[in-house]
């Protein structure tokens, strides 16, 4: 077909989807309104009766025509009389109480109804809204003695009124304000104010009454202000100063401060027209004129429900057996042009929903019509593609095939894994640019050679073994007839050197014999990465048996320095009584050295596993090391040379001074029994600033500049075979005896507390460096500070509590003899009691932490109600950082970790007297 032809096809297809464009552009498009209101939408105007044998329903309207509440009560009244007992007469009487809201028309109204209704038996009266029902219940004796009344749009009802009046029933107007600014408020988050709009009339104040009821709940979120008695003209300029963050909520109102009536829609429209934000309305006749909408209870659902009520009771029912419906008959009406003004979703709304003014399209409209013209339009459309993919499908696969030979070699040349093409005998047909780039070849240097003189042997699970390459091309020909193979071998480029792949092979038809497509992935990236996992699986596996020691530790360390506590203290008070060389004394003086050796034990334990509680401060580690010299010497053998080096500018740390020595101690200790025949021992300190790209190699949290110690031996190193083993708490290669098994495991433990890191470099027959990261601080090393021994002994009241009576004991036999007076209390309320009965001052309170009832924390906040002035000392035989696990600070007091010394304790508690310390 000549392309002029299939122009005219395209252009016909053209045009006729054009015209489908147009059509639907209709349907889906083109606005009509559903349910629309305000429009046009004239007042309820009652008809007619013609006089007759009918029985007569009396209507008590509260207001004047053309007001649209009572208009729509008196249609859902008349209609339901009309449909479902066309044998009623409903006679309407207009009170005109919203133009005299003062009601001082009603004797004349009185005399006038007196005289109208005179011999005329009456069936029932209809009391709509308040003034209606205050007017029959008071003059029903009067005017309609004995008739049954229905009411209906009732503000605010209150059961009471209906006391001592028989036969009254009917509908309470419940205004849904609750429910209403619920949903308004999340629709408008950011809401702050609320302005609840209303008339003075009583049943504007009625009204607010219930409303101000409904949203107390709410006055924590959001201010709800009630509007003042302004006129008109006061109250559209209080709505047109509204901040943004406010929305209005129109209850009942008809009349301003001046006296001028407003019916519903007027409202309406003129607080939508000056707001400048959202106005939510509870009455059904205010939406489409304005407002957003509501909860909202209609005056035509009013009166159809007080139809239903007096046909029951006209029907034979008794009035006492229906009650007053307090249901309300409230549902969700929203008007969609507001909306859209102020940008609310309509998705977000209740979903039994009424939408006024909601836009309809076409389809909505007339949709049996559009679906059938667009289903003869499609069929008319297919008949003709099918047409033009006939004429023109040939043309298409040709492209199609040349565009997919295109893309094919596109894809081959530009593939980032080595691609191949063989022939049924391995002989490489064509390489790609990658392949001959990865194995070294000239450009076209691979094409007629076998594969099998490139690879290695099969490394996969399903390996024979073999001659090398030649189970690779066995397995890659034979895939030929068993399919897609996969396997890993290695490749050898023109170099020598090697590079491990994944191949798939797959068979391939090319038209002119079989032959494989074979597609090597290089493994070098995966390869690394599996390394860099297994080391990080090896990590993980030490830290989660550190972890669980340290559970174990951790848990038993309370108990442990309480015990601890009294055999360290008492034997150091048992000691002073007696005199130098008494044997005794030196009993005593070995049972408080066994209790500091456990001490350290604990401490040891709790350091390893992470627990031990630091005393951290700013610290130059420089000086650290250079006070350690001597001792170092000490512990070193005369074969050994010590070099200590200071590289560059340095920085402090925050650590704690004691196991900083330790973790040196240690390190010095290994390093000496690692070099059996002397060598020589370098210990270097330097600055070292991590990148964020070394952090993950170097072991770290973070980047940025740490202060590294560095502990260099010349001995035996460590076997491979144990590198993973050496932080293990209780593994050594020491002889029995000779080693806990704790001291690297300390020293991981430590480093780890601090934030900082220990990875460790060792070649057999070599050495071993150790390298001790600390992130660095720019606070300045304080200077010392201490308690003058003179300063010991002191006077003032101390109150002691611990639950442990051992450790209240021992402080009391310590503190007393130097002056103290002491009150010792084991429970908390014991405390209290003691605080209460003493009529003397309080200079320190020392509690524990941690006790059944009430904490340590509490308790002192507790007793500086009544005593401002007394200090606090805490003390915890607890690990972990018991300040902030319990929320305390030090500006609340000091901490004393147990096990206490007497001379310790002796010395917080002069300094803290001092001034110095608690709070």
């Amino acid at each position: 077909m000549s392309r002029l032809a299939i122009l005219g096809i395209v252009g016909f297809v053209l045009v006729v989807s054009g015209l489908l464009a147009a059509l639907l552009s209709q349907v889906f498009y083109e606005p009509q309104l559903e349910r629309a209101v305000g429009l046009d939408y004239p007042p309820f105007q009652a008809e007619s009766m013609k006089a007759g044998a009918k029985r007569k329903v009396l209507i008590l309207n509260s207001y004047h025509p053309g007001y649209s509440w009572s208009d729509n009560e008196m249609a859902g009244l008349v209609e339901t009389f009309r449909h479902r007992a066309p044998y009623l007469e409903p006679i309407i009487e207009y009170l005109d109480c919203k133009r005299f809201p003062g009601m001082e028309h009603f004797p004349r109204l009185i005399d006038l109804f007196r005289a109208k209704y005179a011999g005329k038996e009456i069936a029932l009266v209809v009391a709509a809204d308040n003034p209606a029902l205050e007017f029959a219940l008071d003059h029903r004796a009067d005017l309609f003695p004995n008739v049954p009344i229905v009411f209906g749009g009732i503000n605010g009802f209150d059961p009471t009124r209906l006391e001592g009046h028989r036969d009254v029933t009917g509908v309470a107007e419940i205004l849904d304000a609750g429910r209403t600014l619920d949903l308004a408020l999340r629709l408008h988050p950011g809401t702050r104010e609320v302005l609840v709009v209303h008339d003075y009339s009583i049943t504007g104040l009625s009204s607010r009454r219930e409303t101000a009821a409904q949203l107390a709940r709410m006055a924590r979120h959001v201010r709800i202000r009630f509007a003042p008695n302004l006129a008109m003209d006061e109250l559209l300029h209080t709505l047109e100063m509204l901040a943004s963050d406010t929305i209005v909520l129109a209850i009942s109102f008809s009349m301003d401060r001046d006296g001028t009536i407003f019916d519903h829609r007027r409202i309406a429209s003129l607080l939508g027209r000056h707001a400048p934000v959202p106005v939510y309305v509870v009455h059904a006749e205010r939406v489409g004129y304005g407002v957003v909408g509501g909860r909202v209870v209609g005056g035509e659902a009013q009166g159809v429900r007080m139809a239903q009520m007096a046909l029951d009771i006209l029907g034979g029912t008794p009035v006492a057996s229906l009650p007053v419906d307090l249901s309300g008959s409230t549902f969700w009406l929203f008007d969609h042009l507001v909306l859209r003004r102020f940008g609310i979703d309509p998705s977000r709304l209740p979903p039994d929903s009424i939408i006024l003014n909601r836009p309809q399209s076409m389809l909505e409209t007339h949709r049996e019509f559009v679906i059938g013209t667009a289903a003869v339009i499609a069929l008319l459309m297919l008949g003709i593609l099918l047409l033009g993919l006939t004429i023109v499908g040939r043309k298409m696969a040709e492209d199609a095939l040349g565009r997919s030979e295109r893309r094919f070699r596109k894809l081959f040349e530009t593939a980032v894994d080595l691609v191949f093409v063989l022939g049924a005998d391995g002989t490489i047909l064509q390489a790609n640019l990658q392949a001959e780039s990865c194995l070294g070849m000239p450009a076209g240097g691979l094409v007629g050679r076998s594969l099998a003189t490139f690879v290695g042997p099969d490394r996969g699970p399903e390996s024979a073994g073999g001659d090398p390459g030649r189970t690779v091309q066995e397995r890659l020909l034979a895939s030929l007839t068993a399919g897609r193979t996969v396997l890993e071998t290695t490749l050898r480029r023109q170099d020598g050197s090697e590079i491990p792949v994944e191949m798939v092979c797959s068979p391939l038809d090319l038209g002119d014999g079989p032959a494989l497509l074979v597609t090597a992935h290089d493994l070098t990236a995966r390869r690394q990465a599996e390394r860099i996992q297994q080391r990080l699986h090896e990590e993980l596996a030490q830290a989660q048996k550190m972890e669980s020691i340290g559970f174990l530790a951790g848990g038993i360390a309370h108990d442990f320095n309480n015990i601890l506590t009294s055999i360290i203290g008492y034997a150091e008070l048992a000691a002073k009584q007696l005199p130098e060389g008494a044997p005794a004394r030196r009993y005593l003086v070995n049972i408080k050295t066994a209790g500091e050796k456990a001490a350290l034990l604990t401490r040891q334990l709790l350091a390893f596993s992470r627990k031990q509680a630091l005393q951290v401060r700013p610290l130059d580690l420089r000086e650290v090391v250079r006070g350690l010299h001597g001792i170092f010497r000490r512990l070193l053998r005369e074969d050994i040379d010590l070099q200590m080096i200071e590289e560059g500018p340095m920085k402090n740390v925050r650590a704690d001074h004691n196991q900083v020595e330790q973790i040196l101690m240690n390190l010095v200790v290994n390093a000496r029994d690692a070099m059996p025949n002397g060598g020589r021992l370098t210990i270097a300190t330097r600055l070292q600033n991590v990148s964020p790209g070394q952090v993950s190699e170097l072991g770290l949290d973070q980047p940025g500049e740490y202060v590294v110690i560095s502990v260099t031996d010349t001995g035996v190193g460590i076997p491979p075979e144990i590198r993973g083993k050496i932080f293990e708490p209780f593994f050594t290669t020491k002889e029995t005896g000779k080693g806990t098994g704790l001291g690297l495991a300390m020293v991981y433990g430590i480093v780890k507390q601090h934030g900082g890191h220990v990875r460790f470099t060792s070649e057999p027959g070599q050495g071993t460096t150790f390298d001790v990261f600390f992130p660095v601080t720019e606070e300045a090393v304080p200077g010392p500070m201490a308690v003058p021994a003179d300063a010991l002994r002191g006077q003032g009241t101390i109150l002691v509590v611990d639950d442990e009576p051992t450790i209240g004991n021992l402080i009391r036999d310590t503190l007393q003899p130097l002056g103290y007076q002491l009150l010792v209390a084991t429970t908390v309320q014991e405390a209290l009691d003691l605080s209460a009965r003493h009529a003397g001052s309080i200079d320190v309170l020392l509690t524990d932490v941690i006790m059944p009832g009430m904490n340590g924390k509490q308790l002192a906040e507790a007793l500086k109600g009544s005593r401002p002035e007394m200090k606090v000392i805490f003390m915890s035989g607890y690990t972990e950082d018991i300040f902030s696990q319990q929320g305390l600070t030090p500006e609340q007091g000091i901490l004393l970790h147990k096990p206490l010394t007497p001379q310790d304790l002796a010395a917080h508690v002069a300094a803290v007297l001092q001034g110095k310390g608690g709070r």
